[in-house]
């Protein structure tokens, strides 16, 4: 069916036997280093509705009341080559109620909007994935590119340069459950 160190494999119900071989000859055989190993079976999670609920980065700062573009956190491109989405998915049952949903698949892509204004495909877009948790949590971490900065605005005898960002997380399987949410990376800041 398939072999590897590691993965998921999809499995249709039936008996399946699980060989762990070892790369070492007979002759360097140590009963006392044997690895260990751990196989799960478990199913993955049906997702009715995603939802975002923190944006994590490096010197992550919620702006608030400032840049004309509304209320979202902001990170700092000083240092940050990744930025963090938290979140949890969730599946409605037969009666409407809401459940977490457990081992679903997410995937995330965060968006330049400000290459994509330039026509920058190849610098707009990155994306991540992950699985929830028992309780339906995700943490998802996503690369990011370097920005443009092609906002500015003055704070306190500050120029910030800033891009607005979005990332979306959604359903493994379908582009129709998501969530998104702006925020902002702030490519510098310099006095006036």
């Amino acid at each position: 069916m398939a072999e590897g160190t590691g993965g998921d494999l999809p499995l249709t119900p039936g008996v399946y036997y699980l060989r762990v071989i070892s790369t070492s000859s007979l002759s360097n055989f140590n009963i006392s280093n044997i690895g260990t190993y751990k196989l799960s079976i478990e199913p993955v999670g049906k997702i009715d509705e995603v939802e975002i609920t923190d944006i994590k980065g490096y010197n992550r700062t919620y702006i608030e009341n400032a840049y004309p573009q509304g209320n979202h956190v902001r990170i700092d491109e000083d240092r940050p080559t990744y930025m963090g989405v938290e979140g949890c998915a969730y599946y409605i049952d037969n009666n409407g109620v809401r459940h977490p949903s457990p081992n679903a698949r997410v995937t995330g892509i965060v968006i330049n909007n400000e290459w994509l204004n330039m026509y920058r495909d190849d610098m707009a877009y990155t994306n991540g994935n992950s699985v929830a948790n028992n309780s339906g949590f995700f943490k998802m971490t996503i690369p990011v590119l370097s920005g443009v900065g092609a906002n500015s605005y003055v704070i306190n005898g500050r120029v910030h340069r800033y891009d607005v960002m979005t990332v979306v997380v959604y359903s493994g399987y379908s582009m129709d459950v998501k969530d998104s949410e702006d925020f902002y990376l702030l490519k510098n800041s310099f006095k006036n």
